[in-house]
């Protein structure tokens, strides 16, 4: 059975978030070796072994062409080889079958506003920061209040009111 987007929503509001776990359709031990092989991409490429992170990555996905975190993980490994279309479209995937998993979400959408700023689209990136920040990535949130043009516009009149009134 598939749920729709509101559908899975609505159960996220009962669940409190939990219908990732619950719904998958990957029995545990399936999801378990998904995620054992997913962190030995991980080290990889923190280890700065980026083809062999993005060979293991690439294997998941022909296995299981819905692993979200998959993803977002070879999205990362694309962003730093500096291949940014090839990194929006696996984010573009990760966060299509996301479930609504937060962890995946902040993470897709942070990593999208990074590339989207590096490209020049400030207000997308602003968007995706904002986005990030709602589903918990700390810096994201940290980002998206800098670069908001409200809070600029109010720094900017803070500064020069502390400027008059301490010369």
């Amino acid at each position: 059975m598939s749920l729709s987007n509101r559908d899975t929503n609505v159960l996220d509001v009962i669940f409190g978030g939990e219908t990732f776990e619950k719904l998958s359709p990957l029995p545990e031990e399936k999801r378990q070796d998904l995620r054992e092989r997913e962190r030995e991409g991980i080290k990889l490429a923190e280890a700065d072994k980026l083809t062999e992170a993005a060979a293991i990555f690439t294997a998941l996905l022909a296995e299981e062409e819905t692993y979200a975190s998959a993803y977002n993980n070879r999205a990362q490994v694309h962003r730093l080889q500096d291949q940014y279309e090839l990194a929006l479209a696996d984010l573009a995937n990760a966060l299509k079958y996301s479930r609504q998993d937060p962890e995946v979400l902040k993470q897709a959408y942070t990593q999208r506003a990074i590339i989207r700023k590096a490209q020049g689209d400030a207000d997308g990136a602003l968007r995706d920061f904002e986005l990030g920040g709602q589903y918990g990535n700390a810096v994201a949130k940290e980002i998206a209040v800098k670069e908001n043009p409200y809070a600029k516009l109010c720094n900017a009149m803070m500064k020069e009111s502390m400027k008059q009134l301490y010369p």
